[in-house]
């Protein structure tokens, strides 16, 4: 005849403990994968600015000069009208992406200028000089 666990608390208890030895083994393994894939914030895309002045032939400012940041995957165009000194900013841009810019104003256009994203520096200024 065969004997089974209810009669046993013993085999009851190392049933529990398996089981619980078991389930804690999964729970460590879940955190452990966990911590691994997740990035940590130094290795998470920092961010890149891009700033600088649509000026004229010289070094005067063109205020409402239109600035277009194009995303080299994507090919989305970001645009920024120039201030009143003919500043334009485009923050927070990920670091691992190329990117294309130009100036335009009334119809003039400044060259493309290409941005790399093997430039490591998190802070580029390009100035725009367009002939009115």
């Amino acid at each position: 005849m065969r004997e089974t666990t209810t009669n046993h608390p013993e085999l009851w208890a190392r049933a529990a403990r398996s089981s619980a030895l078991l389930l804690c083994s999964f729970v460590m393994a879940g955190l452990f994968v966990s911590a691994i894939a997740t990035p940590s914030a130094s290795a998470q895309v920092q961010a890149k600015v891009l700033e600088g002045k649509v000026l004229d032939a010289g070094t005067a400012p063109l205020p409402g000069g239109i600035v277009y940041l194009q995303d080299q995957k994507t090919n989305v165009v970001k645009t920024f009208i120039a201030t009143a000194d003919g500043s334009y900013r485009f923050g927070q841009l990920p670091a691992d992406t190329d990117y294309k810019i130009w100036a335009e104003y009334k119809g003039e256009k400044s060259k493309a200028k290409l941005i790399s994203s093997f430039d490591t520096k998190m802070n580029v200024t390009v100035d725009f000089h367009i002939a009115k």
